[in-house]
Parts: structure tokens; sequence; C-alpha cells
């Protein structure tokens, strides 16, 4: 972790993005990322951050117990994805919708099995909306996104290679460069 900088990351890079950001998820944790964009961010997973009450299944933005019983909200891996919830469940749906009217959705996510409920958020919107994905990683391949998705319509697939996770770099471009550069005449 010695070479680790919150100042220069694929947050800071997508601050300075030329291009319009639309709504943002990420799969993390910790609200990092909402303080670098300084925007509202849906935490597939769960967050920090938000408080599961089971007595009355919602979820909360604080811990104050107020003499109930709590849980942090965090998905684990190979466990149940507790989302009956009615807020998380329309967190995700907002999320769709709003991903149904941009015009491509960048990701830097693993597809992951234990991660379906956002993988069938994904193929969908590739597969039935037709939209294009720009995939940010240093050694995926395409097919083996179209295969971790069960993607149909692979050439909406963008694969974005970095150089590596410190320089983030395609060619002599960041990656927020490469991607607004092959989108300029859209």
């Amino acid at each position: 972790m010695d070479n680790c900088n919150v100042e220069d990351g694929y947050y800071n890079d997508l601050k300075d993005a030329k291009f319009e950001l639309g709504e943002v998820a990420t799969t993390n944790y910790s609200n990092l990322i909402e303080k670098k964009l300084d925007q509202k961010v849906v935490f597939l997973n769960g967050s920090i951050n938000e408080w599961y009450d089971p007595y009355l299944n919602i979820i909360e933005r604080t811990s104050n117990l107020n003499g109930k019983f709590k849980l942090p909200l965090i998905f684990t891996q190979s466990g149940t994805k507790p989302m009956t919830a009615v807020s998380k469940s329309c967190e995700y749906v907002d999320l769709y919708r709003n991903w149904q009217e941009m015009d491509g959705i960048i990701i830097g996510f693993g597809f992951n099995k234990d991660d379906e409920h956002i993988n069938a958020m994904l193929r969908t919107l590739v597969d039935d909306d037709n939209k294009n994905i720009y995939v940010v990683h240093k050694d995926i391949e395409r097919d083996e996104v179209a295969k971790r998705l069960r993607i149909k319509n692979v050439s909406n697939i963008n694969i974005c290679k970095v150089d590596g996770y410190m320089t983030r770099k395609i060619g002599d471009l960041s990656w927020v460069e490469y991607i607004y550069e092959i989108n300029k005449g859209i």
C-alpha cells in the first residue's frame, strides 16, 4: 500500500473528465468517490455509511440507533444480497433508468458471478437497450467480458486497456481523454 495515493487515481481522473458524468455507481463500500466527485453516488453493494434496520426493512444514512437494532449495509461476496428494502430497489431502478438515457456507460468492475444483481442490469443495457459500455481495465478482453456478463451484443463492448493502474494511460492519453476522443463524433 505504500504506492497508494488517494490524490491520484481513477476517481480523480473522472473529476477532470471533459465529458459530463451521469449517474455514478460503485461497488466499493467507502464514500471516497462521493467526496472526490462531490455528487451523490449509488452504492451497489452497500456502504459503510448506510445502515439497515431489519425490523422496518429500511436503509438509513445514519448510525444513530435510537434504541433500534441496525446493521451496516454491506453486501458480502457469495452472500445473500438484502435487496428487499424498497429504497434500495428504487435506487437500482432509478440508476438503470438514468443509465438508459446515457450515451454510454463506463465500467471499472470485474463482473464477478457474485455480482449478478449488477451484471443483469449491465446485460440488459447492452443487449436490450443497445447501450455501449466502456470497460476500463488493465488486462481483460472483450470475449471475457461478454462471457462473464452473458452478453449477445458483443459489438457494444468497448475495451479501454490502460497500461497500468498507476498511470492509467491508453497510448499517450489518459483513459478519460481516450473515451472522450473516441466519442467526439457521437
